[in-house]
């Protein structure tokens, strides 16, 4: 994941763990919002999905550009449980023969996924489920029905689009290495609780931004054992 989101996310859960061990609520469930906005999902997005020159996903091409399929310039929005994605589509199918490329077919226009996003609690990787798949013309008018082509071509894509995903194990296991030693010794095992209890909660996408809740356990320190920041 970009440098900027991993760092942000490590920073919102040290702030969240750090205030949990001095909010007055112990034994109470608390919750923390963390905003990934969609501008930082494209990067994340075309840096991991969209790698060929000009980023772009070049998922198909054959005899010289007779047969090719490629993703451009690709969009998040959301609202309510749903995002979407909008990418641009380029086809262009024919028969290759030699330099050749007899009855050359090509289209260009765009596509719309609406994804439900999943966060694994036990592996923490979020993961977007595809629920409902538009096709766009050049001129934006949704097309109704697909040709034998897209229907073809539409599992394709679709595995594309499925197999993004979002690993954030990483900076809740760093977290834990380098937010204990801000505690003193006899907190840390109260400390340490507080970390084991973390957990993901309900994921809500809105216009600008994808919202995802962690929940902890919050755990009243002993008297005197206060965290101390280094």
């Amino acid at each position: 994941m970009p440098d900027t989101m991993l760092k942000l996310f490590s920073f919102a859960l040290a702030a969240f763990i750090i205030a949990s061990s001095y909010a007055d609520v112990d034994g109470k469930e608390i919750t923390m919002p963390i905003t990934l906005d969609y501008e930082l999902l494209n990067g994340l997005l075309i840096q991991t999905s969209y790698t060929d020159p000009g980023q772009t996903a070049q998922l198909l091409y054959e005899g010289n550009g007779c047969l090719e399929l490629k993703l451009t310039d690709p969009k998040f929005s959301g609202e309510a449980e749903v995002i979407t994605l909008l990418t641009d589509v380029y086809i262009h199918l024919g028969t290759p023969l030699g330099d050749s490329c007899l009855m050359p077919y090509q289209w260009n226009g765009s596509m719309q996924v609406s994804q439900i996003p999943r966060l694994d609690s036990q592996s923490w990787d979020l993961t977007f489920q595809t629920v409902d798949t538009k096709i766009f013309s050049a001129d934006g008018a949704a097309i109704e029905s697909f040709d034998m082509v897209f229907q073809r071509l539409l599992p394709l894509i679709n595995d594309h689009m499925q197999a993004f995903s979002i690993k954030l194990a990483n900076p809740v296991e760093d977290l834990r290495t380098f937010i204990l030693p801000m505690f003193t010794p006899d907190a840390r095992v109260q400390a340490k609780q507080l970390l084991d209890s973390i957990r993901p909660g309900a994921i809500i996408a809105n216009q600008t931004s994808l919202i995802v809740n962690i929940h902890a356990d919050a755990t009243e320190l002993d008297s005197g054992s206060e965290a101390a920041a280094v």
